[in-house]
């Protein structure tokens, strides 16, 4: 099964990623569930997630909204094993380079981006490129061991696409990728991993664009 999306233009870029939310309000983007619990017999808990994105050319927008019982925000320096915390996920990938993008930001607005053909070997993006990606989170920026909930929270995210693959985009519009967009919180009490598109493997990993679905960006 491969899901697809048609993700809509906007006409220009929020100056920050705080206003991200309110134009896509304007805009009626719509809101898809996050809902696929691969491995619900491993990991049963499932968290109520959904997310929704747009492009403006030069930038990828999106937005997540979650309920979840505890967060947790221990990696606060970009780079971080941020998928131990609460964490919200979107791969990208290209059939022309075969390189995709894994982008990764916990509920500290704390970011982990790197590109690579498989999930071994991957090249993360320097300390200034990932400086270039605006975050804003409902829960700022603030370390936490984990906290009893429930909690309801937002992270939005504001990517640069001349970041994406091999650095030659300066405008998305028009093209189609593959790619997922996940939850998860492994270190968390309940551990989760949610998807967008179905992944059909008996243990979880998110490093898989043969189970991506499809994004077409509108000219």
């Amino acid at each position: 099964m491969m899901k697809t999306l048609t993700v809509r233009r906007l006409s220009k870029a929020p100056a920050v990623a705080e206003t991200v939310g309110c134009m896509m309000d304007e805009a009626q983007i719509g809101w898809q569930p996050l809902d696929c619990a691969n491995w619900s017999d491993q990991f049963p808990y499932k968290p109520h997630v959904d997310f929704r994105i747009a492009h403006t050319g030069d930038f990828v927008l999106l937005q997540y909204r979650v309920e979840e019982d505890t967060v947790r925000s221990l990696a606060t320096a970009d780079g971080g094993p941020v998928w131990k915390d609460s964490c919200c996920e979107f791969f990208i990938y290209d059939e022309e380079s075969q390189l995709y993008n894994n982008i990764e930001c916990n509920c500290a607005a704390t970011l982990l981006m790197a590109v690579g053909k498989e999930r071994n070997g991957r090249i993360p993006l320097s300390h200034s490129d990932m400086q270039q990606v605006g975050r804003w989170s409902s829960l700022g920026t603030a370390r936490r061991e984990v906290m009893p909930g429930p909690f309801s929270w937002t992270l939005v995210l504001k990517v640069p696409v001349a970041l994406l693959f091999d650095h030659r985009l300066s405008d998305i519009g028009g093209l189609l990728f593959r790619a997922n967009v996940y939850k998860c919180g492994d270190s968390l009490p309940h551990p989760h991993f949610l998807s967008w598109n179905p992944v059909d493997i008996p243990q979880p990993d998110f490093h898989r664009p043969d189970y991506f679905g499809q994004l077409y960006f509108e000219t």
